[in-house]
């Protein structure tokens, strides 16, 4: 067919845009090929480094792949993959030091991509092949994962617990200390030295506590006081045995898909105490 002006002629809007929509969908496999052969080299160090990253992996990939044209491999897109595979429902939840076998979607080798290819495929058959050829099943990949760590709300627990122990000894050594007092009161005759120090110290021991971890200033001022266990009476509410019934109320109507104000629950909490000692007992 002998060539003539209009079979060099620019394609039409239509042609040029459906064009254009094919190039990116083309462009977008492409990266994403990339980024899966970078990903499963990836978790081919994790493997053989007993399920850690080692040092300087991740820039050592993504430079080897940048160095050969393979733009689309960053270190975010590598750390997202990781994060995504790791909370995904693929992996096994029992990963305390055992091999799991995580899925991973893979691609073929890179090698075989190349720009003059997608340039070629002008054509959408060809552009469908190519993504046919791109895309292969997925491979699984075994991952030594270590658990480590305390259980989450462990700490938490733990600082409530301490703190519960040290008000314990404090009280314990306190009541203890003031019966030595009146003991040597009624003989006439003072406490031995030393006797708060030996109390708190067996107390001490007995829980596992550090030995400076309670100040005998404190024991002291209680005894002095005479407020052993530190009772403080307007830290306690004078409707306490009704506010667990206002709670239940509040709840049940919440369930009920009528949850009260905050005004209307002043209201009740007012009418349930109204006529009874306990509206008294709030002024």
């Amino acid at each position: 067919m002998p060539a003539t002006r209009s079979s060099s002629a620019r394609p039409s809007r239509g042609e040029r845009m459906e064009n254009v929509s094919v190039r990116k969908r083309v462009m977008a496999s492409y990266q994403k090929a990339q980024q899966d052969e970078a990903f499963k080299e990836l978790l081919r160090e994790i493997g053989s480094n007993s399920g850690k990253i080692g040092y300087g992996v991740v820039d050592k990939i993504v430079k080897k792949y940048n160095q050969n044209g393979f733009r689309a491999v960053t270190r975010f897109n590598l750390y997202y993959r990781l994060k995504r595979m790791k909370n995904s429902k693929q992996c096994s939840d029992n990963l305390d030091g055992k091999v799991v076998s995580c899925a991973a979607d893979s691609t073929t080798n890179i090698s075989g991509l190349t720009l003059e290819s997608l340039e070629n495929a002008t054509t959408e058959s060809e552009v469908n092949n190519f993504l046919s050829t791109s895309s292969s099943s997925a491979t699984e990949i075994n991952i030594r994962k270590n658990a480590g760590g305390r259980t989450k709300g462990s700490t938490v627990a733990s600082r409530k617990a301490k703190k519960k122990t040290r008000e314990d000894i404090i009280t314990q050594c306190a009541i203890l200390y003031n019966e030595e007092r009146e003991k040597a009161k009624k003989a006439g005759s003072t406490v031995p030295n030393g006797t708060l120090q030996r109390l708190l110290h067996e107390k001490v021991l007995e829980a596992g506590l550090s030995s400076n971890s309670i100040s005998l200033d404190t024991i002291r001022s209680r005894v002095k006081r005479g407020n052993l266990a530190a009772f403080n009476e307007t830290e306690l509410s004078p409707i306490a045995e009704i506010e667990p019934l206002i709670c239940d109320m509040c709840m049940r109507l919440a369930k009920m898909g009528l949850p009260l104000r905050k005004s209307t629950v002043l209201e009740l909490a007012n009418d349930l105490i109204n006529k009874t000692e306990y509206k008294w007992n709030s002024y």
